[in-house]
């Protein structure tokens, strides 16, 4: 799996990353041209995650309209705030045998080359999926990947450095207003 905990140097992992870098990359799954990207680039990590989970037996499945907004950042190309940067989705369902909440994350990234990065150093679409089971807040699967996007595509991205623990996405109380802007 890619190593996503900041120690290590990214390793590219075809079975959860997709680069689509190159204009070849971007016409086999179907990319338009330019800023209209974007949208189709969350779109194939949410058919990342659901190609993930499906040995799992879920009997559920992540549509991009389940994912609402749980971070803003301000745009670098306009200065508009609260400019989306980071969704979530949870769905109750089944992993398995095991009855639980599977909780999804897409977010957009692109590390400044002067910062630590947690993932990929160029711009890029991330996502994670985790199931964790009713009643208990353990961990019992857990996926992490990228897409990799071409430069000056993406309006706004993830502050530097902020990275929220993620048994708090678990929790209703976590998405309340006050969690949703970075200002």
């Amino acid at each position: 799996m890619s190593d996503t905990t900041g120690s290590g140097p990214y390793i590219f992992n075809p079975a959860t990353d997709v680069d689509l870098t190159t204009p070849t990359a971007r016409a086999r799954h179907n990319v338009p041209p330019g800023w209209l990207a974007l949208p189709r680039y969350r779109e194939i990590a949410v058919e990342k995650i659901n190609e993930i989970i499906q040995p799992y037996k879920p009997h559920t499945a992540f549509v991009w309209a389940d994912f609402h907004v749980t971070l803003e950042a301000t745009s670098i190309k306009t200065g508009k705030k609260n400019t989306a940067v980071e969704w979530m989705a949870r769905k109750e369902g089944q992993a398995l045998t095991q009855a639980g909440r599977w909780v999804a994350i897409i977010n957009q990234d692109d590390p400044p080359a002067d910062r630590p990065a947690v993932g990929p150093r160029q711009p890029h679409i991330g996502y994670y999926v985790v199931f964790v089971r009713n009643g208990d807040r353990r961990l019992l699967y857990q996926v992490t990947g990228h897409i990799l996007i071409p430069n000056g595509i993406m309006d706004a991205c993830r502050p530097p450095l902020r990275q929220r623990p993620f048994f708090e996405a678990w929790t209703d109380s976590h998405l309340g207003p006050q969690d949703r802007s970075i200002r």
